[in-house]
């Protein structure tokens, strides 16, 4: 929720802003990051649903997948 997010987008706010200061990224690198990090958080803690199956991230300590559900 946004209690969380906030405090997060914050922090990433800052370091994105101190990696352009030092001059060690390029703003658009870090517009592209956040890009990709905000639409990687959103496809990996929403569930996908297409009809009647259901696709989830699946993260174990010896493997990382999708797991596919069906429902008949």
């Amino acid at each position: 929720g946004w209690r969380y997010a906030i405090p997060a987008y914050a922090a990433a706010c800052f370091v994105g802003y101190s990696r352009v200061k030092v001059k060690a990224h390029w703003v658009h690198d870090v517009i592209g990051g956040a890009a990709i990090g905000y639409l990687a958080g959103y496809l990996f803690t929403t569930p996908y649903q297409y009809k009647d199956y259901y696709f989830y991230p699946s993260i174990t300590p010896n493997s990382v997948g999708v797991l596919c559900e069906k429902e008949f």
